[in-house]
């Protein structure tokens, strides 16, 4: 397995060659996979099932195969891509699979957003949704 890199900013992932962003705008319900494709693989594939089953706003941060870049989530800037700040404005309540870090420092941040507080993380699918 290739080591990981760390990145400095959103702006700079963003910029990688085959790094994508997906959004999907649904519920106030955000379900969200951070350190999708080849950083964590399939977190983005569980996240987008999820959300679509339950017609959640979905967004994710791909990487390539192979690809092995970190950003912390505590600096995924909502400034550097307007896909995130379309998706963290619309939703009141996010889920993400994986991310604990994101769920415990967005509390911070998405009331200034105008975001509800409720967050929470899934260590596994919920009997029913698999």
């Amino acid at each position: 397995m290739t080591d990981v890199a760390r990145v400095a900013d959103l702006d700079s992932l963003l910029s990688m060659p085959g790094v994508v962003e997906e959004l999907r705008l649904g519920s106030r319900l955000g379900v969200c996979a951070l350190h999708g494709g080849g950083l964590e693989r399939a977190t983005d594939v569980v996240a987008d099932e999820v959300a679509a089953r339950v017609d959640a706003s979905y967004y994710a941060l791909v990487q390539p195969a192979g690809s092995r870049h970190h950003l912390s989530s505590t600096r995924f800037a909502p400034e550097m891509s307007p896909r995130l700040r379309s998706f963290l404005e619309r939703i009141a309540t996010a889920v993400s699979r994986r991310d604990r870090q994101l769920l415990n420092d967005a509390c911070e941040d998405l009331p200034a957003l105008g975001v509800g507080r409720p967050l929470f993380m899934l260590d596994r699918v919920p009997l029913g949704m698999a």
